[in-house]
């Protein structure tokens, strides 16, 4: 009787030992099921394929979002896939710059918080290259994105520059405007387009930054007033539109 006891006061004590310890763990374990159904972050980068600017530089810009309430502890490494030894390619994150020298970078990313990410590359000659990408969460590694960045020779690419370039078309309507004009782009491929607006004494009064331009006809909208919000005077302005392969320029007139 005595044993029996002793057994039962011992399978007792284990039971309530083990079903604390799944109480303690259960949230844990539901967390890590539903995290490997559920993407945690997103790593978005502007344009994969950027060209080299005539002073040899190059810039690729992207975010990190956190879609999850839970903070993130995120790291960044750099490949350099097909770089010469002597081009220097830094992370930024944010406001932070590091070295070309530093290959991968700790992170916080609070719930439901962006950070901006920017590769900057110097490159020592004209020729193309690419660089490999890796986000994870530290915590979670099988959340893991990869991205591969592609440097283009402008040298290299300047047949094919004029081939897109005679496959795009810009057109605005109407003009003079009093209330709105709009530009029509019609582009045969991806492309981020900057608008700067002068007027007749050169000054920037309107600038329109990062407009992401799909293939096909897109319209982007100016309602005639300036980068304070307020509505221009009569008169003629001049409009640049820059994409990373074309740049044109335009005369608008602006009536009340």
């Amino acid at each position: 009787m005595v044993w029996s006891m002793y057994k039962i006061s011992g399978f007792t004590s284990s039971f309530f030992r083990l079903a604390k310890y799944v109480f303690l763990i259960l949230p844990t374990l539901l967390t890590l099921s539903f995290s490997q159904g559920t993407s945690l972050f997103q790593f978005n980068i502007d344009n994969l394929n950027v060209y080299l600017n005539s002073n040899l530089t190059a810039s690729f810009h992207g975010e990190v979002i956190n879609t999850s309430s839970n903070d993130l502890e995120l790291l960044l490494i750099k490949n350099d896939l097909s770089l010469p030894s002597d081009w220097q390619a830094s992370i930024c994150i944010d406001n932070s710059c590091f070295s070309s020298s530093i290959d991968s970078v700790f992170f916080d990313l609070l719930g439901f918080d962006t950070v901006d990410v920017i590769i900057d590359l110097i490159a020592s000659n004209n020729i193309s290259g690419s660089i490999g990408l890796e986000l994870f969460d530290i915590l979670n590694p099988n959340e893991t994105t990869l991205k591969t960045l592609t440097i283009i020779s402008s040298l290299a690419t300047i047949s094919n520059q004029e081939r897109l370039k005679n496959r795009s078309s810009i057109n605005f309507y109407p003009n003079p405007f009093n209330n709105q004009i709009n530009f029509i782009l019609d582009l045969a491929y991806n492309d981020i387009i900057k608008i700067y607006i002068y007027d007749v004494n050169g000054s920037i009064i309107k600038n329109i930054n990062n407009v992401k331009i799909e293939p096909g006809l897109s319209i982007i909208k100016w309602n005639g007033k300036d980068n304070k919000g307020q509505t221009v005077k009569t008169g003629i302005y001049f409009v640049k539109l820059k994409g990373t392969v074309f740049e044109d320029s335009l005369e608008i007139t602006f009536l009340k």
